[in-house]
């Protein structure tokens, strides 16, 4: 069994830079999206304006 990631999920992934230079969160949020299969992925930043 593959599962697929959908397109604008890996977008999220792919972006540069990343919202975070923390390589062990970068891989568990590659983790999650195989495992769960996001539409999307939105990064929180914590900002005033989320």
């Amino acid at each position: 069994m593959s599962a697929s990631v959908s397109p604008a999920a890996l977008d999220a992934l792919r972006q540069r830079p990343l919202p975070t230079t923390n390589k062990h969160l970068i891989r568990w949020v590659e983790k999650m999206s195989d495992l769960c299969q996001p539409e999307r992925i939105h990064w929180i930043d914590g900002s005033a304006a989320e």
